[in-house]
């Protein structure tokens, strides 16, 4: 009977700890953030891991220019002409290659691209074959409607 009685709480332990085995592989995913940082005149929204140097993407901007530089940390894009896409809207844009391996192009943010991203939480940029996708989940399309509307406002 003793031998049945430890296979059924060995049984119980692995159930338990199946969850948090699973839980344990999505935490990383589930650390990606938005956040926003002011400082040095210009404004910041990073998609990144806190604490960490882990960046997908970051929009900045100099307050009442209008205009935002993306940043995609991609290792598989590239420099040449894109098309970025948020929704129904689209615009041809030259990315170029950064320092640090990034690539990066500059958006307006009165341009349909800009307020789909804001409204959708969705952007993809195009290269060639490849294609970036830039995700906002609904609870930080309000950092990108505050970065859009701290940038392109009047200083």
């Amino acid at each position: 009977m003793k031998p049945v009685l430890f296979c059924m709480a060995a049984l119980l332990l692995g159930l338990n700890a199946a969850p948090d085995a699973v839980h344990a592989q999505s935490r990383p995913a589930d650390r990606w953030v938005w956040s926003l940082y002011e400082s040095g005149g210009s404004v910041v929204l990073a998609n990144e891991v806190p604490d960490t140097t882990q960046l997908r993407a970051t929009l900045e901007c100099t307050p009442g220019e209008g205009m935002a530089v993306l940043s995609l940390y991609d290792p598989q894009a590239g420099p040449g002409f894109a098309r970025v896409t948020a929704g129904t809207a689209a615009s041809a844009v030259e990315v170029r290659a950064a320092r640090g391996g990034k690539v990066e192009t500059t958006l307006r943010l009165d341009h349909p691209v800009f307020a789909a991203f804001v409204a959708g939480g969705e952007l993809t940029v195009a290269t060639g074959e490849h294609r970036t996708e830039v995700r906002a989940e609904p609870e930080f399309q309000g950092l990108l409607r505050r970065f859009g509307e701290r940038c392109a406002g009047s200083r």
